[in-house]
């Protein structure tokens, strides 16, 4: 039986720097179909407070096999640092007889958290038989998906749950003092690219096996193996820094000893 399959990247909170022009996707789905294709596809940009921003009509691109839509909006320049600013996009499916309105949030940082640049060579420098499991996997698809596509799937799968530690972090951060916001954390791509690795090669092996807490299975053990490493490159990261006067200049380290879980012998 074909497995529909599209990747369509569009799970991550969308992010553009401040005074730097970018784009904002989503890919529109029907209840019960699925990804659909667009006709027609039109936007209004708000800011944090309601008020409105820019409007225009949205690019629609085709993608995948077979192929559907993903619309993309283009976001202005934008100077005010800020969480929740909004894309609503109104657009129609291909034969339909109705708009359709989506709404996209996404926020204007200092320093941006690109999408995943995990590569297969990646993997394969800490894991060289890894293409074959990656092959194994991608041929449980039709049409068949090759090693390197499914190494960025799963890199973009590991993007997501780093995310999710970051902005867990943050969170805690922001109890302490109202100013560490994402818009002003100082985040280094680099820093990040051990956990992702490991985080992928943990979402890899359990997708490989049965039962993730099978003792017999050998791919099990590699994903309890790759999550403790991801584990331990997290703690490595060290306190999220903060730019809270917006100069450039890192003016806020919040310590965080939790992050770090020492392992005590039970008597």
């Amino acid at each position: 039986m074909p497995t529909p399959y599209v990747p369509e990247l569009d799970e991550l909170r969308w992010e553009v720097a401040r005074n730097t022009a970018g784009v904002v996707s989503f890919f529109p789905k029907v209840p019960g179909t699925g990804n659909v294709t667009a006709t027609t596809a039109t936007y209004e940009l708000f800011d944090p407070l309601g008020n409105s921003i820019g409007t225009g009509s949205a690019t629609i691109a085709a993608v995948g096999t077979p192929s559907v839509s993903r619309i993309d909006v283009p976001v202005p320049a934008l100077a005010t640092l800020d969480e929740d600013y909004q894309a609503r996009i109104v657009w129609r499916e291909t034969g339909g007889s109705s708009d359709r309105t989506a709404i996209v949030l996404f926020d204007v940082v200092m320093y941006p958290l690109e999408r995943s640049v995990l590569s297969l060579n990646d993997l394969l420098v800490l894991r060289p038989e890894i293409g074959q499991v990656l092959e194994r996997l991608g041929l449980r698809f039709s049409p068949a998906l090759s090693d390197e596509a499914m190494a960025s799937e799963y890199g973009y799968q590991a993007r997501l749950e780093l995310d999710a530690m970051i902005r867990a972090q943050i969170e805690q951060d922001a109890a302490r003092d109202p100013k560490n916001r994402r818009p002003n954390a100082v985040l280094n791509r680099e820093r990040f690219m051990r956990v992702e690795r490991n985080l992928a090669l943990k979402i890899i092996y359990f997708a490989d096996c049965s039962n993730p807490e099978s003792e017999e299975d050998e791919s099990a053990g590699l994903g309890r193996y790759y999550r403790t490493q991801a584990d331990q490159a997290w703690a490595s990261i060290g306190p999220l820094k903060y730019d809270a006067d917006e100069d450039l200049v890192v003016d806020t380290v919040e310590d965080n000893v939790g992050r770090v879980v020492f392992a005590r012998r039970v008597q």
